[in-house]
């Protein structure tokens, strides 16, 4: 028997904790369930299946279920958990934890640190151990500032670039320096370290980051939940990159498409007007551009065109080209 000193728990089966480590991973749910009835962890038999499955999920590398597992037990969706039998069940897996660091401390490799400064290659100042992540890759330490790091993953997961929707891929957060996405690990001990930077300077955590957290740092499920807001973040930055003419383009596109607008444009009127005053539909033409995608939750392109001409004294009627065609005549009388 292995004595262990925390509370609620006086006694784990050691052969039992032995067998599960040599589960083969392949078996079916009704082997796994005969599995169950066997080994006993805990007298809560909601708490021993649990804790079988996280073993299970850590043998085999599924650090996302385990996330899963963890956020369904601590959050309410979870049924017949009191309060003590979280505590439980988190204790064991505090155990497990515990013999693990032994065994890696045991077998561990060297590791160096390579990278001690900053991206823009300033001396990072390490006075403080809350302003500094250390990541490991490749068995090789890097070391980031947290403001370095809060960039990185405002570019991805916030402040899109345009890319996002020209080729509708997103750009996962990555090492700069490897250019290897972060595992899930360094992506956990990231968020902690964030957390635990900002809470000391009294700060509110970036809102991307608690909803990247509450996604269980799922690239997918983060990128399909926030899809629509990021599309926009990236048009927004797509049209405000936009050359003169390319600008031009787009707007002459989106008059074109629509016979609301064409009945209230005058072209050669708008062809006057200073770049300046035509920068005042860059909103128009990022709903145009989200219209065209069949994406209406932020409004019609249409509607926002007509606010515009409406403040700018744009809006013309189908007399007032008549008057530009009466003056072509005009002209082309007095030129004979």
């Amino acid at each position: 028997m292995f004595i262990l000193n925390i509370k609620y728990i006086n006694i784990i089966n050691i052969m039992d904790f032995k067998e599960l480590l040599f589960i083969n991973y392949d078996k079916t749910d009704e082997e796994y369930y005969n599995i169950h009835k066997k080994l006993n962890f805990s007298n809560h038999a909601i708490i021993n299946h649990d804790f079988i499955m996280y073993i299970r999920y850590l043998k085999a590398g599924m650090h996302y279920s385990i996330l899963n597992l963890f956020n369904s037990i601590l959050s309410t969706t979870k049924a017949f958990y009191q309060k003590k039998d979280v505590l439980i069940f988190f204790k064991l897996v505090k155990s497990v934890n515990i013999i693990k660091r032994f065994v890696q401390r045991k077998y561990k490799t060297n590791t160096s640190l390579t990278v001690a400064n900053e991206l823009n290659l300033n001396l990072i100042n390490i006075q403080s151990s809350y302003d500094i992540v250390n990541i490991t890759c490749n068995k090789t330490i890097y070391r980031f500032s947290i403001n370095e790091l809060v960039k990185i993953f405002s570019m991805s997961l916030y402040n899109v670039s345009s890319a996002y929707y020209l080729y509708n891929v997103p750009q996962i957060p990555k090492n700069p320096y490897t250019n290897i996405p972060f595992t899930l690990k360094n992506l956990v001990n990231i968020y902690i370290r964030i957390n635990d930077y900002y809470c000391k300077n009294n700060k509110q955590m970036p809102i991307f980051l608690i909803h990247f957290k509450e996604s269980i740092f799922d690239y997918n499920k983060y990128f399909t939940k926030y899809h629509l807001f990021l599309l926009n973040k990236s048009i927004i930055n797509y049209t405000e990159c936009l050359t003169t003419t390319e600008f031009k383009s787009e707007f002459n596109d989106m008059v074109k498409s629509s016979p609301i607008i064409g009945d209230i444009y005058c072209e050669k009127c708008y062809n006057k007007l200073s770049t300046q005053k035509i920068l005042f539909f860059s909103n128009s033409i990022r709903l145009y551009i989200m219209n065209s995608n069949f994406i209406t939750e932020y409004g019609g392109y249409e509607r926002e065109f007509i606010r515009v001409a409406i403040e700018l004294g744009l809006i013309y009627d189908k007399a007032h080209v008549k008057k530009h065609r009466l003056r072509l005549r005009v002209r082309r009388t007095k030129e004979r």
